[in-house]
């Protein structure tokens, strides 16, 4: 979740295969010139001689920046030949003088360790390990002592000109990590879904780590906070629904919550003595702008003013400044935004079993669109935003709306809807995607996956619902859906990164340079080359007659209250309807056509069984939603009004005593 980041808790730069550094111009197919739209900012802040430092992509590869006198200030002022194809990211000051960055070469997974000294002009590599991975460090400026992962365990070195090693036994690596004091060093280790901490006791001529239980019942942990007394983790203990602040504290047996009092719904993410950040139903907000629509991803203090790093529906991450609990994004002069982005539409898909799913809209919707790309997110622990993404603005310049779904899996609705990573919930999923593209009259339906979404394109073929094609990006584990795919005569394109290490393929269509992420401007234009005659020859899906329906449940309202017509249908399914032959209409709300197109187009389609039996339900003649009182958060991170809840239990009463409902 963060974001970017999502919550797989890397310090390491946090580059989504979904977001790059610039956009191709709406060109024809085959296009081969690049017109810059944005280039964006990393999900990392931090403070040097009272300025804001990040690292952008604007003009190639990250390379750190300074905002100095309103204006994007480079940190190295004579580049190197030798990092030409290497990234820079993270730059943590560790003196005024010497700033630690992590770099990648041409997208591999192996990071090393830059210092940079701004005095000298020199930039080193304190590692130059090319077969480790080192990363993720913590550094105490007392006694300038660094943590930082390297290949599969934790080292701890004093850092001067070049790195000097403490003597230690082998350390797992760590995730996070915190220094308490000059000779104390918390770490957090993960292996699979469980964690562990350690108090590490550092000496110049020893270093003796521990267990501690503190973590023995958590399953999910974004790190430590930053700049709050006394430390805690952030995280969720076993059966809770949320992430929340922990306050740790020596022995380090337990966990203590932190009292949040005026904390916003849904996973926090970050939190300090000012404000926190929190993630809920695909949005990422601080509280120090609670009614700010943007996407954000880190914020911080710097001198008297506030920064953070966000994005918003027409602009990709970026630094920006709060003013009057707003945030206003800076933009970088050699970079535009294109000028027609459309306003991304939260959609919710209810299937036949009763769950909901959220999903964003990318696109045009009058007329309806008759082309559609079906988007899964890698992760799986991350989720969709509306917020500005280059693939899906270029998609929409070729003719495709993007419907991307927060399947089962996804962050921001609470545990039990994250453990729901399983076939059974992903085809349910996909049947009610389908569902409400059906009802909408899309006509060519092509299904992208990026990293683990393959999981999901998995169900897709598995389900057997209609798809024009198949597009396949850097598949997390490999991918074996090209094959089957191919044994039904649905057309595939691969994409994958030749340093990618995470999806071989027998077959690719499109290689890019990079690694599991693509963030190149010159790769993301090569690759709509490629990829955009095949997405032009997508053929139209074939739709099958309904299966038979014993009930169609069918609430009408006003179009401006179809969001509670959705919800109230909603209930009643899941009260006294819930027997397996229930549709339950419009599948989504809102719909992508005209409400009556949706319902014409449904009556048509069941026209032929003439077995259908249908209640129909007013919702004003149940609840008057202008006294509805505020949401609160079901056990599945949905909204629910409790009126609306109570309405559906007096309307089940009527169908029962009628027979039309189940007892």
């Amino acid at each position: 979740m963060p974001h970017g980041t999502g919550f797989r808790n890397r310090v390491r730069v946090c580059l989504v295969a979904g977001i790059v550094t610039v956009l191709a111009a709406a060109l024809p197919a085959g296009g081969t010139e690049a017109v810059p739209y944005w280039g964006q900012v990393q999900s990392h802040l931090e403070a040097l001689d009272s300025a804001p430092l990040i690292a952008a992509n604007w003009h190639g590869r990250y390379r750190p920046y300074l905002y100095l006198h309103d204006r994007f200030v480079p940190l190295i002022r004579a580049e190197p030949p030798d990092v030409a194809d290497v990234d820079l990211v993270s730059p943590l000051p560790v003196s005024r003088d010497r700033v630690l960055m992590l770099g990648s070469a041409s997208g591999r997974p192996e990071y090393d360790l830059f210092l940079y000294d701004r005095a000298r002009g020199a930039l080193a590599n304190l590692t130059a390990t090319p077969a480790f991975d080192e990363g993720r460090p913590c550094f105490e400026p007392t006694s300038e002592r660094l943590a930082y992962r390297t290949g599969t365990g934790e080292r701890i070195a004093r850092l001067d000109a070049t790195l000097v090693p403490l003597p230690s036994e082998p350390l797992p690596p760590f995730e996070s990590c915190a220094w308490l004091d000059s000779a104390t060093l918390l770490g957090i280790e993960r292996a699979g879904t469980k964690y562990r901490l350690y108090q590490c006791r550092v000496g110049d001529d020893r270093v003796a780590c521990e267990p501690r239980p503190a973590l023995v019942d958590v399953d999910a942990v974004v790190g430590f906070t930053r700049a709050r007394a006394p430390l805690a983790i952030l995280g969720r203990r076993r059966n809770d629904s949320f992430r929340r602040p922990w306050a740790v504290a020596s022995p380090f047996e337990t966990l203590t919550p932190v009292a949040m009092p005026d904390a916003m719904p849904g996973d926090v993410l970050d939190v300090d003595d000012e404000a926190s950040r929190v993630g809920f139903h695909g949005r990422y907000r601080s509280s120090l702008a609670p009614g700010s629509s943007a996407t954000v991803y880190v914020t911080r203090r710097i001198g008297t003013t506030m920064w953070g790093v966000v994005a918003t529906d027409r602009m990709t991450r970026t630094l920006a400044r709060l003013e009057h609990a707003a945030w206003q994004p800076l933009r970088e002069p050699s970079v535009t935004m294109p000028a027609h982005v459309a306003e991304p539409v939260e959609v919710w898909m209810r299937s036949p079993a009763g769950e909901v799913y959220q999903a964003f809209y990318f696109g045009e919707r009058a007329p309806a669109p008759r082309r559609v790309v079906v988007w899964w997110h890698g992760g799986p622990a991350e989720s969709i935003s509306p917020r500005f993404n280059p693939y899906f603005q270029r998609l929409n310049e070729l003719g495709f709306g993007v419907l991307a779904v927060n399947y089962p899996g996804s962050t921001g609705r609470g545990g039990g809807f994250e453990a729901r990573f399983r076939a059974d919930a992903l085809g349910d999923c996909v049947r009610t995607t389908w569902e409400y593209l059906a009802e909408n009259g899309v006509e060519t339906i092509v299904s992208w996956s990026v990293s683990s979404g393959i999981t999901v394109q998995t169900a897709v073929l598995a389900q057997q619902v209609p798809v024009s094609a198949l597009v396949d990006q850097s598949a997390w584990g490999g991918s074996d859906v090209r094959a089957t795919a191919t044994a039904r005569g649905v057309p595939t394109f691969t994409i994958r990164g030749r340093h990618d290490p995470y999806g071989p393929a027998a077959v690719v269509d499109f290689w890019y340079p990079g690694g599991h992420d693509l963030t190149m401007a010159d790769d993301f234009t090569a690759l709509f080359a490629a990829v955009g005659p095949f997405l032009a020859s997508a053929p139209r899906v074939t739709w099958p007659a309904p299966a038979n329906i014993g009930t169609v449940l069918e609430v009408t309202a006003p179009e401006a209250e179809g969001a509670l017509a959705f919800e109230l249908a909603t209930h009643v399914q899941r009260a006294c309807l819930h027997a397996g032959d229930v549709a339950t209409i419009p599948t989504g709300v809102p719909p992508l056509a005209r409400p009556v197109q949706v319902r014409t187009g449904v009556a048509r389609r069941r026209a032929d069984d003439p077995k259908t039996r249908v209640v129909r339900i007013d919702l004003g003649s149940l609840v008057s939603t202008d006294r509805l009182a505020p949401p609160t958060i079901a056990s599945d991170g949905t909204l629910v009004h409790r009126e609306l809840q109570a309405a559906a239990e007096r309307q089940c009463v009527t169908l029962r005593a009628s027979g039309e409902a189940v007892p």
